[in-house]
């Protein structure tokens, strides 16, 4: 029985684990992720019973004989090199490593361990592949003279936002390109000897990608026999998959997304007009057969977007037994590699960064004997206090962010020191406080499940907690809510700072800031900790999304929870800027809590006829009685443990956000003006107008 190792919990273990499961001679013994949430769903998903953070404990404990590695790629050198020295066999999620020196070095140790990695090339193992290579060995098109193949991946705007731009693909080699470019490669190379020649082009597709990168990338490869031609677009709509191969004697056509093979060889004995009709009619038949069978195959739960995965899986397993070859020989990773580096080299991209320009980043010269450190520096209020702690000049300004790209979208141009680091990594965290005086903590989960919070803001807020203590920092200022203290009860109650937490109608969010907070203050009180949590309010301004308690917004309409219109608890982003800074830098809040709520309110339908005065789109807006309201989120809880559509349902129609759209509830900021001084800036006409103005 061979042991199974899989490092990496996300998307493509689901497709991995399911194939190993059905080898009867394969146990997966642990499964590792450094994402606990995503380490806990994957685990229970599949029934696996041991999990690691760690893959060297995963190896010291289970030994595994085979390693699947499906982590982003600037892991897989080391990660891969590890699973060979403990003496495992490595299944590697493409592309094999970062570069073709890192993916020479894998080879090299493999060949002197005797060991074999199999890079996942999947749509080799494709059906229509594996047909097309067997008609091309049997001569059936002749002698192969040319190929294009073709991946175009008509990406989500959303890819290119603030959020999409976090993600690992961007900071590859190649960019978004490199995370893409293996599939029409990966086609190519076993129909081709070793390439002689290598031209690329790359060109910007300003109107579908508005970041510095390409969007089409074309790559000639000649062996000395057959010319190859390669495009990766992330421009071109609908997304499409195909190679063709060109031979003397007839040309095959691979159609990936419909799962179509169409044989174009002239028919011998036809003249040449009636080969072409009866080639026509081939292929018209072709494309509703195949469209039928895959029709069969998704109402019968047989349909596999990645057919040749299991495929390819099953022949590795089958190899390791049998001493075989490698189903994917390591030269063909090796050669994608060479192409893909040499393209990078010709197109200009060859930084790690992708589309970066990391000299943007460089350290400013120091000017002020004390430096502060910001966390969620590139969201809506972390930027804000960028500009104005900036601006000032009282301090040196340190970010600690996680995605270059973004910190290139929202803070280019600012005098600020960069760092780049996870909130979950503790040794990160500690680094980045070095020779700091102020930490200003804004970064937290907004979204996912409940172990995503936890994460992202509880175990976050602990590990800077510790780090500032490690590191000595004189002062720690925590973002909170005041979502903590959920739906005080009584009408028009006022909110004092003593108002205890929310006990019922949690969210995740709420009770995730609850429990950071709780970190807090037990460090406040143990380590004697000098810390101040501020909780604003629905905070708003020029760069904002717009304000919560409303009710529901479909276009441009606002449905209105509750047949009357209250005020919103707002808090314009620069006062809130103000009340961090004072928080930071005042002697006194040590271990205090603070409200930090503006002195003018807008109401409900306030806020609506400002948007519709300012921005110049007509909004309208209906009232919905809050009691039918919660009974349908009553219902919809009672059902959403049995459909996913009901559960989504369930959140928006929560207790605690339908009791935010209704209630009457005033938040008390005496006690941030008493302490701190704090003078919210007045102007709600004029900081809507900024909001809204286009």
């Amino acid at each position: 029985m061979l042991k199974v190792g899989i490092i990496g919990g996300g998307a493509i273990a689901k497709m991995h684990i399911p194939a190993i499961q059905k080898i009867e001679n394969a146990e997966i013994v642990g499964l590792v992720d450094v994402n606990p949430a995503m380490l806990k769903e994957t685990a229970e998903r599949y029934g696996l019973k041991k999990t690691y953070a760690d893959a060297a404990e995963m190896f010291a404990q289970e030994k595994p004989d085979v390693v699947h590695i499906l982590t982003p790629p600037f892991n897989h050198h080391a990660l891969t090199k590890m699973a060979l020295e403990a003496g495992a066999h490595v299944y590697v999620e493409k592309p094999l490593a970062m570069t073709a020196p890192e993916a020479a070095d894998i080879l090299k140790l493999a060949e002197e361990k005797g060991l074999k990695v199999c890079v996942g090339h999947c749509h080799l193992f494709d059906e229509i592949t594996l047909k097309a290579r067997k008609l091309v060995e049997d001569g059936a098109i002749g002698s192969l003279c040319g190929i294009e193949s073709y991946y175009g991946f008509d990406m989500d705007p959303k890819y290119f936002s603030a959020a999409g731009a976090k993600h690992w693909a961007h900071t590859l080699p190649g960019g978004l390109l490199m995370n893409r470019i293996d599939h029409p490669l990966s086609v190519v190379v076993p129909f081709m000897g070793v390439p002689k020649q290598i031209t690329a082009m790359a060109v910007d597709v300003k109107d579908a990608i508005p970041l510095n990168i390409p969007g089409e990338l074309r790559i000639m490869v000649s062996d000395g026999k057959v010319l190859a031609n390669v495009t990766v677009s992330l421009a071109a709509a609908p997304r499409m998959h195909s190679l063709t191969l060109f031979g003397t004697k007839g040309t095959l056509q691979l159609d990936y997304v419909n799962k179509r093979l169409m044989n174009y060889a002239h028919i011998p004995g036809l003249p040449k007009a009636i080969s072409r009709l009866v080639i026509n009619m081939k292929d018209g038949f072709g494309m509703i057969g195949a469209t039928l069978n895959n029709v069969f195959k998704v109402l019968t739960g047989k349909f596999h977007a990645v057919e040749g995965l299991p495929v390819l899986v099953r022949k590795f397993y089958a190899s390791i037994e049998t001493g075989e070859a490698c189903p994917v020989p390591p030269e063909q990773g090796l050669i994608t590699h060479q192409i893909m580096d040499e393209a990078w080299k010709q197109t200009g991209c060859t930084s790690h960064e992708g589309a970066v320009d990391m000299s943007q980043f460089k350290v400013p010269p120091r000017k002020s004997e004390t430096r502060v450190l910001v966390t969620g520096a590139t969201g809506f209020v972390g930027h804000n206090l960028i500009k104005s702690l900036c601006d000032q000049g009282k301090h040196d300004v340190r970010v600690f962010v996680r995605n270059p790209i973004k910190a290139s979208q929202v803070l280019k141009g600012y005098p600020v020191e960069f760092v780049f680091g996870d909130l979950s990594d503790s040794k990160a965290i500690e680094d980045a406080m070095e020779g700091v005086n102020i930490v200003y903590h804004l970064g937290a989960a907004m979204g996912g499940t409940w172990d995503d919070f936890v994460e992202g803001t509880v175990r976050a807020t602990e590990r800077v907690v510790e780090a500032v203590k490690a590191k000595g920092v004189k002062k720690l200022v925590y973002v909170s809510s005041i979502a903590v203290y959920g739906i005080p009860g009584g009408e028009n109650v006022s909110v004092t700072e003593n108002v205890p937490f929310a006990e019922e109608n949690q969210t995740d969010y709420m009770r995730s800031k609850i429990e950071a907070e709780r970190v807090i203050m037990r460090a406040v009180r143990k380590d004697n900790l000098n810390a101040t949590i501020l909780r604003p309010g629905v905070i708003y301004g020029a760069g904002g999304r717009g304000v919560s308690r409303i009710g529901y917004k479909a276009g441009n309409l606002f449905v209105i929870i509750g047949l009357n219109d209250i005020d919103l608890p707002v808090a314009y982003v620069g006062n809130v800027v103000q009340a961090l800074q004072l928080a930071g830098e005042s002697a006194n809040g040590a271990g205090e809590v603070y409200n930090v709520v503006d002195d003018e309110t807008v109401s409900q339908k306030g806020y609506i006829e400002r948007l519709n005065t300012y921005s110049g789109t007509k909004h309208h807006y209906v009232y919905f009685p809050y009691a039918l309201a919660a009974g349908m989120g009553a219902l919809a809880r009672s059902g959403s443990k049995f459909n996913g559509k009901i559960k989504k349902i369930a959140n928006m129609l929560s207790p605690f956000h339908l009791g935010t759209c209704k209630s009457r509830v005033r938040y008390d900021n005496n006690k941030i003006k008493r302490d701190l001084g704090w003078k919210p800036v007045p102007g709600v006409e004029d900081h809507f107008k900024e909001m809204f103005s286009k």
